[in-house]
């Protein structure tokens, strides 16, 4: 799952970094559906 990736990768990296490295392929994402979903994630 991507956001897996970017949470395994984000403390070296950096998230925004990461998703602008995305843009453009299969796994693509937005900074906001990142964010969105870590918020889900914690809400449950």
């Amino acid at each position: 799952m991507i956001v897996a990736f970017i949470d395994d990768n984000r403390h070296e990296f950096g998230v925004e970094p990461i998703v602008r490295a995305l843009k453009g392929t299969a796994a693509r994402i937005a900074v906001s559906s990142y964010y969105a979903f870590k918020k889900r994630e914690r809400d449950c």
